[in-house]
């Protein structure tokens, strides 16, 4: 069985490819929004809908249009505007938990490599950063939901 990945931040980005009966959508969560989050009521709320939300409906897609969806749950995903945010100095022990974003692409690659592998339909796969302190290292993905 041959899959299509596309991701998006929005699981209604599924209706534009209509034509498409076999797949596998990707969005991106947060691990943040799986427990309280003081300070960030708005995100961990936002986040946690789109994970209920996708858990709700992925069932439903996969039955009617062949197609699973799983929703990745970085800590935090290593790109320009969080290093900025972070400072980009490097010292910050926060860099540590960052996910490098080809570390997830590797792990869908996988899923689509061989199917057995894949989670279910509705999934929350929360990723942590194996870094070491010379930037290379790898991510763990576990099933949460």
């Amino acid at each position: 069985m041959e899959y299509l990945s596309f991701g998006g931040n929005n699981i209604l980005h599924v209706h534009i490819y209509s034509n498409i009966n076999t797949g596998l959508f990707c969005t991106i969560g947060a691990s943040a929004a799986l427990s309280p989050t003081p300070g960030m009521v708005g995100y961990g709320s936002a986040k946690s809908a789109a994970h209920h939300y996708l858990q709700s409906w992925g069932p439903k897609l996969l039955e009617e249009n062949d197609i699973n969806s799983v929703a990745i749950l970085p800590l935090m995903i290593d790109t320009p505007m969080n290093r900025d945010m972070l400072g980009d100095d490097g010292e910050d022990e926060r860099y540590s938990k960052m996910v490098k974003p080809i570390h997830i692409a590797n792990e869908i690659g996988e899923w689509l490599k061989q199917p057995e592998l894949m989670p279910h339909a509705g999934s929350l796969v929360k990723v942590i950063a194996k870094n070491r302190r010379d930037g290379s290292g790898g991510a763990a993905f576990h099933l949460v939901r």
